[in-house]
């Protein structure tokens, strides 16, 4: 570090003191360039290629759509399926045979009985028992099914009880009735 570096500056001589800037090491490798060197960041692309995938699906799911319903008879394809679920609707028959339980989820008393009566009277079905239901406080009344070979039946029965819903449940599967009918505060139907 004793030797000094001399520099001509129009008329003036002025030195410095060499420093480790001065000798740059030759045949590169790591010690090749020193000072502060840093690699340009690139880009994201993962974002625009994200945007570019969505852009493309959503375009090719609107051609899609557009040539199904413009040019390949689309309407005549849903025509078809309608007509296919319109088949397969079940129709709604009554089964006097039917295993019936009637559940009371209100607060009025004795309207299980009530309706059970209606029901054997009307020969809608067979009914086993009646029994209040654990909550009084049912809002919706509808006739349960768990088999599907009861689904007419229950839809009927649901009709001549004044229009209440019908549903498919597995929570009286094990009851020993194919036809529950629960109670609740809407109910407006015969023995009211």
């Amino acid at each position: 570090m004793t030797e000094q570096k001399s520099e001509t500056r129009g008329a003036q001589k002025l030195k410095f003191p060499q420093d480790r800037f001065d000798d740059i090491p030759i045949g590169g490798g790591r010690d090749a360039k020193i000072g502060a060197h840093r690699a340009v960041p690139r880009p994201a692309f993962f974002g625009k290629w994200v945007l570019t995938v969505l852009v493309l699906t959503i375009i090719v799911s609107a051609l899609g759509i557009l040539w199904i319903t413009q040019w390949s008879g689309g309407a005549a394809v849903a025509d078809r399926v309608t007509a296919a679920t319109k088949s397969e609707k079940v129709v709604a028959e009554l089964d006097p045979e039917a295993r019936v339980i009637v559940v009371n989820g209100t607060t009025v008393s004795e309207l299980a009985d009530s309706v059970a009566g209606e029901i054997s009277n009307r020969d809608l079905g067979q009914v086993q028992f009646t029994d209040i239901a654990a909550d009084s406080d049912v809002k919706i009344s509808a006739v349960f099914y768990a088999d599907d070979a009861y689904e007419g039946a229950a839809i009927a029965l649901a009709r001549e009880l004044g229009g209440v819903s019908h549903y498919k449940s597995e929570t009286y599967a094990e009851q020993p009735a194919d036809l529950v009918v629960l109670l609740g505060s809407d109910y407006q139907g015969p023995g009211r």
